[in-house]
């Protein structure tokens, strides 16, 4: 089957072929074993580095760049932190949001803030580019507040909104073409906003500078007819060599899969995570061939079991999608985790470790749903 919906997508992001995702991180360092795992699977990886978390520690890289740089046997370069922790084979996304973080809330006006759980930060516009030249990474986003795709939203929102895009643009475009030129630069744009022809403007005035879109307010339990009218909506008007990115705010292996149908390039699912934490592990095996949309799923393709609409597919507490390994019946069990698992390990020695709470179950769990 010919996926039209595809065309969207660039296919590769640095020298990363896409449809690819990024790794979560809770702090400013990588844990060590979870990078060890990751080159495992993948020779390279997208590090999803909050700005937050950037922002509270700043004075740290600002001295590790300067001891780096009086430290004549070593060049300082835009990998001067991977003397500093492990950063090695990954390229470092600045993003706004950690979507690992459920409280989470971001206000951009004459200020970022910044706010989950009991953390809060509120600085400027001339802060954020501090931490671009700072922290060097080298995939960036420029902030924009996170909108729900069933939120209305006011015209006086709607101008702020792209004023300050404007604004960000402008002053990113200068170090773009100095510190950051080999920096990819993500612009978030809120699905719910119908500001089609403004954000053509503003896209095309930017153009050598705006790398890729970021598609936010989707994966918050909204239908896949909504998501897909979303998709179309601003897929439509977006230049087809822009990378696209989307976060989701759930981002289950429905919606990821929705996502990739419809051409999306970079996915921030927090869901591998949520499952590594519960005991959990997904189990499908949907094949994209045999995806369609609702214009093309026809009377004859329902009597097929191997052909779905992609529109249909709900995830909702459905066991051919995921096992709780938690359970007492998996005691006896010695198969692997799945059918299509890249790990060896049987069900009832993961069993095992999670009963006696071993870490290594959720390092298991995490590169098996990671893989798939």
């Amino acid at each position: 089957m010919k996926v039209v919906s595809c065309n969207y997508r660039v296919k590769n992001v640095k020298d990363i072929e896409t449809p690819t995702y990024t790794i979560l991180t809770n702090n400013i360092t990588p844990e060590y074993i979870n990078l060890e795992l990751l080159r495992k699977i993948d020779k390279k990886f997208i590090i999803n580095c909050s700005l937050l978390e950037i922002y509270n520690n700043l004075d740290v890289f600002e001295k590790v760049k300067e001891y780096f740089s009086s430290n004549k046997t070593n060049e300082v370069s835009g990998h001067y932190l991977h003397e500093f922790c492990d950063f090695q084979d990954s390229y470092r996304y600045l993003n706004i949001r950690n979507v690992l973080v459920d409280d989470y809330n971001i206000n951009v006006h004459k200020f970022i803030s910044l706010k989950y759980d009991n953390s809060t930060a509120v600085f400027s516009i001339d802060d954020y580019i501090k931490c671009l030249k700072i922290f060097e990474p080298d995939i960036f986003c420029i902030p924009c507040e996170e909108i729900k795709i069933n939120e209305q939203v006011g015209k006086k929102k709607k101008n702020r909104i792209i004023n300050l895009m404007n604004e960000f643009l402008e002053k990113v475009q200068i170090i773009k073409n100095t510190n950051l030129s080999n920096s990819l630069c993500i612009l978030s744009i809120p699905c719910t906003v119908d500001i089609d022809t403004v954000i053509t403007e503003t896209i095309n005035k930017y153009d050598s500078i705006i790398d890729g879109i970021l598609l936010s307010g989707l994966g918050y339990d909204e239908s896949n007819e909504t998501r897909t009218n979303a998709f179309k909506n601003i897929l439509n008007i977006l230049p087809n060599n822009k990378l696209k990115f989307i976060q989701l705010s759930n981002g289950n292996p429905i919606e990821i899969l929705h996502a990739i149908y419809h051409g999306i390039d970079v996915i921030e699912p927090n869901f591998p995570y949520y499952l590594a934490k519960n005991g959990k592990a997904i189990n499908m095996n949907l094949k994209m061939d045999n995806l369609q949309d609702g214009n093309e799923y026809n009377l004859q393709d329902k009597n097929n079991d191997n052909i779905y609409d992609i529109n249909l597919l709900d995830f909702k507490n459905d066991v051919n999608f995921i096992i709780d390994l938690n359970n007492p019946k998996y005691v006896l069990d010695h198969s692997t985790i799945t059918c299509n698992s890249p790990r060896k390990e049987s069900k009832s020695y993961i069993h095992h470790l999670l009963k006696c709470h071993e870490l290594t179950a959720h390092i298991i769990f995490s590169g098996n749903s990671i893989t798939y």
